[in-house]
């Protein structure tokens, strides 16, 4: 972020910004969404270069944490897959010109839909049970061409220092398969029909700890190693969960595509694979969460029993302190230079008493400021909603100082659409 008078964000002034699209607005600046991704590209083009068993790298982009079709599109165009979690993130992907051959579709509960648009795509559907191997095994007899593409996703069971409701590795966890079942999976897999390729797992989500993920490698490529005695496993997908840094200390340290790929190194040199495989995996926080901002306007400053100030932005627009608790780092766009005067506690509209982005210090707030809430590209928008009927907020794409608009604010027309007001209510009177 550049300093002056007003903030700066992607060569852009965003109190212009704000002024020009209203409020609230979520900025996305399209050179640290490529820079983040390259990021990745030049640290696993190195790592493959030094490790034999690893014949490619393939970055899957996790479109849950941000599926703005633009995003999608800047992907797309710097050669990233995907990894979707719905039949519409997969459609979204494809929209944006990612190509079936370099999508997972992942989830745990997959509808029969679902399934059927996997198989018509020819995407490659990494099965959570045995239970979706049969409803992907009869889904795919009605179709014609090539054998299903599958992985198995497993559960290793490892702890994470990380919030629970992001730990999805642990043994009491929903997703996966227990690592000793994995061999009797595989089996029931192929005698269901389906083209077994791979293996998955995903133990989390703002992972720091580095030792994570080489332990991590170490217990995929042992299971991998196993299967490779009786199947042909193509990849290993050790999914995403890098952290990034939120508060001001974890931006010094939070570790980097580099460093990761050194924590994998041990375990992949030192792996015993019959044949090299692809490895594959799914950022997503660290590719988008530090290229966006949230712009919200001060609507009151009221001192009571603290110093409370009312932006227009509430927990339908980012809820991750209210779900998390998570820290966002928030400055007065508008009086950038200004240092930190008071103690204030921001809040937003909505009829709940948890609808709070925090408690800083902040330069002295008054009524049309605007504020800048760091760090949204992840679960920002994604997460949004229409409580309280307030409207999802529109989005903005920044590139070398040029503002481009890739989400329009939602109308009424927009909360109208899909309602039906059944006709034999029409007919009777409105009580007064």
């Amino acid at each position: 972020m550049e300093g002056g008078e007003h903030l700066h964000f992607g060569g852009v002034d965003v109190v212009e910004l704000a002024e020009r699209f209203g409020t609230p607005l979520i900025v996305t600046d399209e050179a640290r969404v490529r820079e983040n991704f390259r990021a990745y590209k030049e640290a696993f083009n190195a790592f493959k270069e030094e490790v034999a068993v690893v014949e490619d790298v393939e970055i899957c982009y996790a479109v849950k944490a941000n599926w703005s079709l633009a995003i999608l599109r800047i992907l797309a165009t710097e050669g990233s897959g995907a990894d979707v979690v719905s039949d519409f993130e997969l459609k979204s992907a494809m929209l944006a010109g990612i190509p079936p051959q370099k999508i997972i579709f992942n989830g745990n509960a997959k509808s029969e839909d679902e399934l059927r648009l996997a198989v018509e795509t020819g995407v490659c559907v990494c099965l959570d049970s045995t239970d979706e191997a049969d409803a992907l095994s009869d889904v795919a007899r009605f179709s014609e061409g090539e054998r299903v593409r599958v992985a198995v996703r497993v559960n290793p069971e490892i702890s994470v220092r990380t919030h629970p409701k992001i730990a999805t590795a642990l043994k009491t966890s929903k997703f996966g398969i227990p690592a000793e079942e994995v061999f009797a999976a595989c089996s029931y897999v192929e005698r269901r029909g389906l083209a077994l390729c791979g293996i998955h797992c995903h133990v989390g989500s703002q992972i720091f700890e580095l030792s994570v993920f080489r332990e991590v490698a170490e217990k995929m490529l042992r299971i991998a190693s196993h299967l490779q005695q009786k199947f042909e496993i193509d990849f290993v997908d050790l999914g995403g969960g890098l952290g990034i840094g939120y508060t001001p200390s974890e931006k010094k340290n939070a570790p980097t595509p580099k460093d990761l790929a050194h924590a994998f190194m041990p375990a992949f040199k030192s792996a015993r694979l019959k044949e090299p495989v692809k490895l594959i995996l799914e950022p997503g926080r660290s590719i988008v969460g530090n290229a966006s901002i949230l712009l919200t306007r001060v609507q009151a400053v009221k001192r009571a029993a603290k110093n409370f100030v009312a932006v227009d932005a509430g927990f339908n627009i980012l809820v991750r302190p209210a779900m998390y608790g998570a820290y966002h780092e928030i400055l007065v766009a508008n009086k950038i230079d200004v240092e930190p005067a008071e103690e204030y506690t921001i809040v937003g509209p909505l009829c709940e008493s948890g609808d709070i982005f925090g408690e800083r210090k902040l330069p002295p707030v008054e009524r049309g400021d605007i504020l800048a809430i760091s760090d949204v590209g992840a679960y920002g928008f994604s997460m949004s909603s229409q409580y309280n009927m307030r409207p999802r907020c529109a989005e903005v794409l920044v590139n070398n100082g040029r503002a481009e608009l890739v989400r329009e604010r939602e109308t009424f027309g927009d909360f109208l659409r899909h309602q039906i007001i059944p006709p034999r209510l029409l007919g009777f009177p409105c009580e007064t």
